[in-house]
């Protein structure tokens, strides 16, 4: 369940990141879960998502990650890769933040070492409140993948690390 804290925190983070108030609240499905490991097949190079945060237009933007290789990119229900532990302060599930209705996707390196771009419809990422941890989740009902580690970071002015 939400405490009032973890809610005003959250509105708090969403008001900063856009420059707005948000139009609604809503709370996730119980089954968007965060698991305590997860399969993880290479470092996050960048992630995308359109942004109307300036209320002049929406834009596309991509947030090549500063702290690479050492951010981690777990892909739910895939097993390639390798087992990885989430931290417990991540995994422990608590009020999300929704930073964009619409997420466009992601990049990682696999094990030859090449870049693999990755596209995806109807998601939206969402930052853990740690503020360590992107969250990008399918219809509003399903967590599709995660991404945290290095100096991964979310701040007013948006992700950063």
């Amino acid at each position: 369940m939400t405490s009032p804290r973890g809610l005003k925190k959250a509105l708090a983070s969403f008001e900063g990141f856009h420059r707005y108030d948000p139009k609604n609240v809503a709370k996730l499905p119980s089954t968007v879960r965060i698991p305590s490991h997860v399969y993880v097949p290479g470092p996050c190079k960048y992630v995308t998502y359109r942004s109307d945060k300036w209320n002049d237009g929406s834009y596309d933007y991509i947030h090549d990650i500063d702290s690479y290789p050492r951010v981690k990119l777990g892909i739910i229900g895939k097993r390639n890769g390798r087992k990885t532990k989430v931290p417990k302060r991540i995994s422990d599930n608590a009020t999300l933040i929704m930073i964009r209705t619409r997420a466009l996707g992601f990049g990682y390196t696999n094990n030859d070492n090449e870049t693999v771009d990755c596209t995806v419809s109807r998601c939206s990422w969402f930052w853990h409140p740690t503020g360590r941890a992107l969250l990008l989740i399918e219809d509003k009902r399903r967590l599709a993948a995660i991404v945290w580690g290095g100096d991964l970071g979310f701040e007013d002015r948006g992700i950063v690390g």
